[in-house]
């Protein structure tokens, strides 16, 4: 579990200027100018992320868990009562949420992006469409290839079919530019300091057998075929990549420390708030805490 805390302003402007349910006046025909569209589902989604985090449930905090690890601002803390006891999702988000994968389906129709193509994936994923996200990422359509691979990748791990996604990230590895593939070739996040510094040290061929025997030793299972370690890791850094240009729920700008809690304790489960009266008292703080 991770938590940040947010600010009394911050608070207010959800909930006194909380946005309501995305609007569908403005269809994806109606934008002439490509960039104009992809501007507009860029806001679209910021709005339903928005929205989403001014509909999750404020609770009150019982408890201030105690950091078992920091991670520049962010507090994680191990297992406890409640771990996964967030609220569940209002069915004006899911709402909402059609209306934005009807928006983000329309403008890959019309202007076939990279950023679009993932979070309609990541949507479609959260909507339990896997059949829909499936056919995005096969169909695909961008000029980054490898992309569409790594997408395939992520919905057969996350379907449990942990060979294909392997064969499917492998393709991805391979079909990307040097810059990309050294990214997702490097164990950032995963190893100590000193390991990153040691693995960095060596020569691209020493990389490459260092960095199979890794994930060949990380397989839990490692008598079936499959290694759902590994694809479990590239399904994080598919998250990452769709991160980091996106907002988010919990509406802080996405940063290192972010996508590092991501890569190393794995995808957000659900998402709760908590308010505390004392800390409100003197600060009037309220804390958002993020289940993942």
């Amino acid at each position: 579990m991770f938590y940040q805390s947010v600010t009394a302003a911050a608070l207010l402007w959800l909930l006194v200027f909380a946005p309501a349910p995305i609007a569908a006046q403005d269809d994806p025909a109606s934008f002439a100018d490509p960039a104009e569209l992809l501007e507009e589902a860029r806001d679209r989604q910021e709005e339903f992320e928005r929205f989403r985090a001014s509909r999750i449930p404020v609770e009150r905090v019982r408890s201030q868990p105690t950091c078992d690890e920091l991670i520049g601002s962010i507090c994680i803390w191990y297992g406890g009562e409640g771990e996964t006891g967030f609220p569940a999702e209002w069915p004006e988000v899911g709402e909402a949420r059609v209306e934005l994968i009807s928006f983000l389906t329309e403008t890959a129709e019309r202007v076939p992006d990279r950023w679009v193509i993932g979070q309609l994936v990541y949507y479609l994923i959260e909507n339990r469409d896997v059949a829909g996200a499936t056919r995005v990422a096969t169909e695909c359509g961008i000029d980054e290839v490898w992309w569409c691979a790594a997408l395939r990748g992520y919905i057969l791990h996350l379907t449990a079919d942990y060979v294909a996604s392997e064969e499917a990230f492998r393709e991805a590895i391979a079909l990307m530019p040097p810059d990309e593939r050294e990214s997702w070739m490097s164990l950032r996040y995963v190893l100590t300091k000193e390991g990153e510094e040691l693995f960095a040290s060596m020569d691209s061929e020493e990389r490459e057998r260092r960095w199979e025997q890794f994930w060949r030793l990380s397989d839990p299972v490692f008598l079936l075929e499959g290694n759902d370690r590994l694809t479990d890791h590239f399904a994080r850094m598919v998250e990452a990549v769709n991160w980091r240009d996106a907002a988010n729920p919990m509406g802080w700008p996405w940063g290192e420390d972010m996508e590092a809690t991501l890569i190393r304790y794995g995808r957000n489960i659900g998402y709760s708030r908590t308010y505390d009266p004392i800390a409100a008292f003197r600060t009037l703080g309220d804390t958002r805490r993020v289940l993942g």
